[in-house]
C-alpha cells in the first residue's frame, strides 16, 4: 500500500480456522489504517478470516512458507465442518453447470495451533469424488487418502452432478474440525447431503472402479488402501 509517499509491504493472510486474532500493527483495529489505506485493500468488505501483517512481522512470527499456485481469475469457497465421532463421513453434492477446473482440499489443524497437545498426530483423510449417472449410480472420478495437513483432489469436471465423500479417522481428541476448500474457475453449488446411504455410495463407486479402472495398478493399490486400512490407535 501507499501512505504518505511511502510504500508499505503488507501480507494478506487467511486463517480458515479462526484460531486467533492478530492484534499487532495493521490488524483489523490498528490505528495505522486510514480511510485511504482501507480503500486500497478494500478492508471494509473482506472476510472475517482475512487479516494483514507487515512483512517484518510476518518474518518474525512465521518460520516457513509453502508456495501455492494462485490464479487471479479463479475463485474459492470454504466450509468449516465440526464432527464428534472417531470416524466421520460427510457427503457433499456438487452441481457443476459448465466444464471447469476444480480443486477440493481438506485442511486440518496442526499441533502449533493447539495448546498443550501431547502426541498430536495428523488424522487420516479419505476423499472420493464420484459422478452421478443417469440411473442414479455414482461413478468413480478421483480419490485420495493420506494423513497430511492438507489433502486435495483436482481435475477438469464436465457439467453434471457429483458426490464428494470426506471421511476422517481422527487420531486425536483435541480438535475434530476441518475446513473443506473449493478452488477453481467458478465456485460450484456445493451442499452437505443429509440422510444419504454412505455404504451404498461407496459400493457404487467401487463397482464402477472395478469395472473401468482395475487395470491401473496405482489406482488399484489406492483402492485397496481405502478398503483394508487397519484401525489406528487414537490419542
Amino acid at each position: 500500500i501507499y501512505q504518505g509517499g511511502e510504500t508499505i509491504q503488507l501480507i494478506k493472510i487467511k486463517d480458515c480456522f479462526l484460531t486467533f486474532e492478530w492484534e499487532g500493527e495493521w490488524s483489523a483495529h490498528s490505528s495505522r489504517w486510514t480511510k485511504d489505506t482501507k480503500k486500497q485493500v478494500n478492508l471494509d468488505n473482506i472476510d472475517i478470516e482475512i487479516f494483514f501483517m507487515s512483512i517484518n512481522d510476518f518474518r518474525k512470527y512465521f518460520d516457513g512458507v509453502i508456495c501455492c499456485e494462485v490464479n487471479p481469475y479463479r475463485v474459492h469457497k470454504t466450509i468449516r465442518v465440526k464432527t464428534n465421532q472417531d470416524k466421520a463421513v460427510v457427503a457433499y453434492r456438487v452441481n457443476v453447470k459448465k466444464s471447469c477446473e476444480l480443486a477440493f482440499t481438506v485442511s486440518q489443524q496442526d499441533s502449533r495451533c493447539i495448546e498443550n497437545a501431547r502426541n498430536y498426530q495428523m488424522s487420516y483423510v479419505r476423499m472420493l469424488l464420484g459422478e452421478v449417472s443417469g440411473n442414479n449410480q455414482v461413478n468413480y472420478y478421483k480419490g485420495e487418502f493420506m494423513n497430511e495437513r492438507n489433502v486435495d483432489i483436482s481435475g477438469l469436471l464436465k457439467p453434471g452432478q457429483y458426490l464428494l465423500l470426506v471421511e476422517i479417522d481422527w487420531l486425536q481428541r483435541y480438535c475434530r474440525e476441518y475446513v473443506l476448500g473449493v478452488y477453481g474457475d467458478v465456485v460450484p453449488d456445493i451442499q452437505q447431503v443429509e440422510n444419504i446411504d454412505i455404504d451404498l455410495v461407496y459400493r457404487s463407486i467401487f463397482k464402477d472402479f472395478a469395472i473401468h479402472h482395475a487395470e491401473n495398478k496405482s489406482i488399484t493399490e489406492y483402492s485397496l488402501s481405502l478398503i483394508h486400512i487397519s484401525e489406528p490407535t487414537r490419542q
